[in-house]
């Protein structure tokens, strides 16, 4: 670690290395804010020895799988606020007899063993317009009169009364969900209020990360159950935290690739 004048003063580039003093550098972080008074030279360094900026080392969202929420009751009405084309549908984990979306009977299928009844483009419009989604389900006669039913999609659940720490395990809020568009990149620092509370999915995320000689790897700005890690394309199984941390990994800038599993807490009931 080491300011950028001592770059400027004593740096020199040796094919595709920067040496200082004794040392040579293949790979180099710049941090931002890092004010240069020779352009040039830092121009030519970026060209030359493999660089990133700091901000590269942040999280950021490459993969995420379906996000849900669970539908309480036969008939029940969420506020829609996805402005997207959003793929969504309903998941039943009983057989029943029919279920409407707006108004309109859903064609069912059946994926993974579940009844499926996937929204066409037509009805999320019509959600968006009207700024909510309105859901029935019609039980079987003979069968569970309060099936257990989630929608699933690619959005955000959030709380409009925002959440509030109960323990070190819990979170809760007085509700008043809504569906949203999901961002780009997602806050895994906390899933919850990111706008997983009830999902049992995943979400994967990246970043390129420092290991020194001790050979660990400590995740930070994390928070989910658990997480499933690779590096540099190499599986390296499950870890648990709080520590969130890997021995025996090589020295060196790494590409970390982390799936996320948000807590289960809330879903058990779907197992």
């Amino acid at each position: 670690v080491t300011e950028e004048r001592i770059v400027e003063a004593y740096g020199k580039l040796e094919d595709t290395v920067l040496r200082i003093g004794k040392q040579t550098y293949e790979q180099i972080i710049f941090g931002d804010g890092c004010l240069w008074e020779n352009e040039e030279l830092y121009q030519t360094i970026v060209k030359t020895v493999s660089t990133m900026k700091g901000s590269a080392m942040e999280w950021e969202t490459i993969e995420k799988g379906k996000n849900q929420i669970l539908l309480e009751g036969l008939s029940c009405t969420i506020p829609w606020k996805c402005k997207k084309k959003t793929a969504a549908g309903i998941r039943v984990l009983d057989s029943v007899k029919a279920v409407k979306v707006m108004g309109e009977p859903i064609e069912k299928c059946v994926i993974d063993k579940w009844q499926y009844y996937e929204l066409p483009q037509r009805v999320l419009e019509m959600a968006e317009q009207k700024g909510c989604m309105e859901i029935s389900i019609e039980p079987n006669m003979t069968g569970e009169q309060q099936p257990f039913a989630f929608l699933e999609g690619d959005f955000l659940v959030k709380s409009g009364s925002g959440y509030q720490k109960k323990d070190d395990r819990q979170l809760f809020t007085d509700g008043n969900f809504y569906l949203c568009d999901a961002a780009e990149s997602i806050d895994c620092i906390d899933l919850i209020r990111a706008g997983y509370p009830f999902c049992e999915s995943f979400v994967k995320v990246r970043a390129v990360l420092p290991v020194s000689e001790n050979g660990r790897l400590v995740l930070d700005s994390i928070s989910a159950d658990c997480a499933f890690i690779e590096v540099d394309g190499k599986s390296y199984g499950h870890i648990w935290g709080p520590d969130w941390c890997l021995e025996g990994i090589e020295m060196g800038i790494h590409t970390v690739d982390v799936t996320l599993y948000p807590s289960t807490y809330n879903v058990n009931c779907t197992l």
